[in-house]
């Protein structure tokens, strides 16, 4: 199996775990849907619903009052909304290059999620993505997975506002290594949880840009 193939096979697999991980019923059809999500206007905004959901209202693109950035080198991606609150819902932005990075805000199920990093459940919720990934390193996908970091780092950088639980893992073979990246915060009563995967290369152009992006959505979540 080329590592092309697996790069490409390892990305959705990655999605799909971390989709299962954060749905709490076990029922199908609470199962995200296949195909292109419904489409929206460019505001991208989340119906609100008169429904409460832990006596909290869903968090919406109007609560964060502006919406996701469209960022040089990134397409972005119309927000995909899933079947229940406990899921929440997901933005990706994919590079030329062929990076790929998710950002999901959910709840999990969570009556109370605080701000930040030191509530457990932030590490609780960290340590479920890792087992997601360590499954599909079992299934073949990920090999020569090794984890190379496990951290407190500031999202944007020095610039940054929001300190989040960070994850860097590597696999692949000989000099084509793909990095594959955890980021995890409370932000509102939800998860913020990040997903970033892309090849390394030496001139580390593809982590510059994974950089510049991850300061554009730690702006986002300032507002």
């Amino acid at each position: 199996m080329s590592l092309t193939f697996r790069y490409t096979v390892l990305t959705l697999l990655c999605g799909l775990f971390i989709m299962q991980s954060v749905a709490v019923a076990q029922d199908k059809s609470a199962q995200p849907q296949a195909g292109k999500p419904d489409k929206t206007d460019k505001s991208d905004k989340i119906e609100k619903t008169d429904k409460a959901t832990n006596g909290l209202a869903p968090i919406t693109l109007d609560d964060l009052a502006i919406n996701f950035p469209d960022v040089e080198g990134w397409e972005r991606s119309e927000i995909q909304k899933y079947p229940t609150e406990d899921m929440g819902f997901s933005i990706n932005y994919e590079s030329r290059q062929g990076g790929k990075v998710t950002i999901y805000v959910y709840n999990g199920g969570k009556k109370k999620i605080d701000d930040g990093v030191t509530d457990k459940v932030i590490k609780e919720e960290l340590n479920k993505a890792k087992g997601e990934i360590q499954k599909v390193a079992d299934l073949g996908y990920y090999p020569n997975l090794k984890e190379l970091k496990n951290e407190t780092v500031t999202l944007g950088g020095t610039s940054g506002k929001h300190k989040v639980l960070y994850t860097l893992y590597n696999f692949g073979a000989e000099d084509k290594y793909v990095a594959s990246e955890i980021y995890i915060f409370g932000h509102k009563n939800r998860f913020i949880k990040i997903r970033a995967t892309r090849l390394r290369d030496k001139n580390e152009d593809g982590n510059k840009m994974v950089a510049d992006l991850l300061k554009e959505i730690d702006l986002f979540f300032s507002n």
